[in-house]
């Protein structure tokens, strides 16, 4: 039984069965190149799957440690969270290599950084 009592179908039916014929169906059910159709099983499996899987972005260790206490499953080291990069105009650079080392220290997660695509300097 589906969730609102009707028998189960694709989540893009659009009422009597027939599912949409192009691009993604109704409520975002994406496609997979076959032309099947996600359906609320694929998504609620998918839900339960990622929940609780918070990953952080952080700039320094005491951030880090409140993401870990807090349950973050692993830490995104950046040099600036992208909310001051979107206020303040500018880049995203890579952490300073010293700051992600005390970040690797003071957690026991994942902890993750990245480098500007071309700068092997930064990778």
């Amino acid at each position: 039984m589906a969730r609102n009592g009707s028998s189960p179908k694709s989540i893009s039916s659009n009422g009597n069965g027939n599912a949409a014929k192009n691009g993604a169906g109704q409520n975002g059910a994406a496609r997979n190149g076959t032309g099947d159709v996600a359906t609320w099983t694929v998504k609620a499996g998918l839900a339960q799957m990622l929940k609780g899987g918070v990953i952080m972005d952080v700039t320094d260790a005491k951030q880090a440690e409140i993401a870990q206490e807090a349950g973050a499953v692993a830490v995104m080291a950046l040099e600036r969270v992208p909310s001051d990069i979107r206020a303040e105009g500018g880049v995203a650079r890579m952490s300073h290599v010293k700051k992600i080392q005390e970040i690797q220290r003071s957690v026991s997660i994942p902890v993750m950084a990245k480098a500007r695509i071309g700068h092997f300097v930064e990778a």
